[in-house]
């Protein structure tokens, strides 16, 4: 099942485009978030493109510093809802909403994802977009929880990230409930688009 980690790697982080394009974003010091590398956010976001982005409400699941949330906010994305377990990671999501000015569009919860999955959100918001980029290794059924659950829209696109390696060389995609429609690689990460049957 889902849980929070914060075994992650401390690199420099930006905005990449958007309204607030250039801005640096604050990390927790050492390994305590793992943000996605720009070369490989600017794929992703190349890839996704303004009908997956503009005017959808977007997840962060495991927010860390938050960049993928406030990457879609600055690309257009409504709303943003950024979930996080570490106390000090929260802080860091909210520090950099602040720095960006983009407060009034996000809301930050300091939850489990399993937990938060279960119990029934009360925002009234559906999500179009969701990041799960979570320290450790899911299989399908934890991807299938997520489409689910009453928190997604039926053509939410969830974007998967897992490190390459041998412990991790393998993801089934055997589901009825969803499927694959775009996958990369880059550097020591895998990317995946999934999006429901």
């Amino acid at each position: 099942m889902f849980r929070s980690d914060l075994n992650r790697y401390n690199i420099d982080l930006r905005v990449i485009a958007g309204s607030v394009g250039g801005i640096r974003l604050s990390t927790l010091p050492g390994r305590a978030t793992r943000p996605m590398l720009d070369k490989t956010k600017e794929a992703v976001f190349s890839a996704l493109g303004d009908r997956h982005i503009r005017n959808v409400n977007v997840w962060d699941m495991y927010g860390g510093s938050g960049a993928l949330g406030i990457e879609s906010l600055s690309r257009g994305a409504t709303y943003g809802l950024f979930t996080e377990m570490s106390p000090k990671a929260i802080a860091i999501i909210k520090e950099n909403l602040a720095k960006t000015k983009l407060v009034d569009r996000s809301k930050v919860i300091r939850t489990d994802v399993n937990k938060f999955l279960k119990n029934k959100y009360t925002d009234d918001k559906k999500f179009s977009l969701v990041f799960c980029d979570p320290p450790f290794v899911i299989t399908s059924p934890n991807i299938e929880e997520i489409f689910e659950s009453d928190l997604v829209n039926d053509d939410c696109v969830v974007v998967y990230q897992r490190e390459d390696n041998s412990k991790t060389r393998e993801f089934e995609f055997e589901s009825d409930v969803f499927e694959c429609f775009w996958e990369r690689k880059y550097a020591s990460s895998i990317i995946y688009f999934l999006t429901k049957k």
